[in-house]
């Protein structure tokens, strides 16, 4: 484990200075980061265990490790929020410099995905019409906030809601790449588990921004790309949501889940370090 550990921080290392940013890493300490890890899997791996009714005596499927739902999601995402927003303002502050209160950010987490359940999970996989989706989505929140007579509060988490969708304030990016992050978080621990979502590089509905992860792809076994790999490739490159990773806490996580699932770091990204 110290290998990865001392991996990890010149990992970070090069990281903050390809993005010239500042990113502080006496709180992004390997300990810390392993801790928070360790935590937010025990809110992924519930996502993965069926509830005992599915099973063929009541007529269900049976499954050994349970497809990810947005509901799992969702959870899974809310743990991760929370570790973040402790790590940004600790843990008993009061709102942000933008005047949310944990409660507000956590409303809006929960709520972020709930469109889905008239539109369905859409892939952002390049193919999507995300002006169209935002207009739903909008739609659909709005119509949600009929439901609550605390019309204060509504405003503000439709208000950070629509901040999300535009990445245009601290907490909407934060929503906006907890989000992303704990999607390959999920997948790395599918690798883990030897369950791995993967894409064949012949599947002929591959989007371009999939073929164009997995031509930089690390790891090709029998012409098929993991997501959590795929993804990942967007995360830094393709798309490039570590930009919106404005403390490292993010870009942290998915650095220690990768070294601790594989073992190593990807070629593609190393290869932009600077030597």
């Amino acid at each position: 484990m110290l290998e990865h550990e001392l991996l990890y921080e010149q990992i970070m290392k090069n990281e903050r200075n390809l993005q010239n940013c500042t990113w502080y890493f006496r709180v992004l300490s390997t300990d810390r980061i392993i801790d928070d890890l360790q935590y937010i899997k025990k809110f992924i791996k519930p996502g993965m265990i069926a509830r005992s009714y599915n099973h063929p005596r009541y007529g269900k499927q049976e499954f050994e490790v349970a497809p990810e739902s947005v509901g799992a999601h969702t959870f899974a995402m809310v743990a991760l929020v929370n570790k973040a927003l402790d790590f940004i303002y600790g843990e008993n502050f009061d709102r942000t410099n933008e005047g949310y209160s944990r409660r507000e950010i956590l409303e809006a987490v929960m709520r972020h995905d709930l469109p889905e359940n008239k539109i369905g999970d859409i892939p952002d996989d390049g193919n999507r019409d995300d002006k169209a989706e935002g207009r739903a989505e909008r739609v659909y929140w709005k119509n949600l906030g009929l439901y609550n007579k605390d019309k204060t509060t509504e405003a503000k988490v439709y208000k950070l809601l629509r901040e999300m969708q535009d990445k245009a304030s601290d907490a909407g990016r934060l929503i906006h790449v907890a989000d992303k992050t704990i999607a390959i978080l999920r997948t790395l621990y599918e690798d883990k588990v030897g369950v791995p979502a993967e894409m064949s590089i012949d599947y002929e509905f591959a989007s371009v921004l999939d073929k164009k992860a997995m031509a930089i792809c690390d790891s090709i076994v029998d012409r098929k790309c993991r997501a959590s790999e795929m993804w990942t490739i967007s995360y830094f490159k393709l798309k490039q949501n570590i930009l919106y990773d404005r403390t490292g806490y993010f870009t942290a996580l998915i650095v220690m889940m990768t070294l601790e699932v594989n073992g190593k770091w990807y070629d593609w990204r190393a290869k932009e370090y600077p030597h």
